[in-house]
């Protein structure tokens, strides 16, 4: 039973480590069009940002690429054409997409 404790508590940490990090956009209502974001800064955590009418913006980015989610008008849409550019050591630094009408 001794054991037990620290082998759990070793696969929660691993779990929570890994886990994939969120990155939620918002585009300009009714927005179709190339999005282009450079990362001012980032964070490893979930990760928000607000993009606007030009699909241009610098932003607060997640350090690694993640799961990336595209809001238009309240509703999620699928991003298209999408490249997360990165450092040498994997950081991103940059993310491009495309949203379609």
């Amino acid at each position: 039973m001794t054991l037990l404790k620290p082998v759990v508590l070793s696969i929660f940490l691993l779990a929570s480590c890994n886990k994939q990090r969120a990155f939620n956009v918002t585009v300009a209502h009714g927005y179709t069009g190339t999005v282009s974001l450079t990362c001012a800064s980032s964070a490893d955590a979930d990760t928000q940002a607000q993009v606007g009418d030009k699909g241009e913006g610098s932003v607060a980015c997640p350090t690694r690429s993640s799961d990336l989610h595209v809001y238009r008008d309240g509703k999620e849409v699928a991003p298209h054409d999408v490249t997360w550019v990165t450092t040498g050591d994997n950081i991103v630094s940059a993310v491009k997409f495309s949203v379609q009408p």
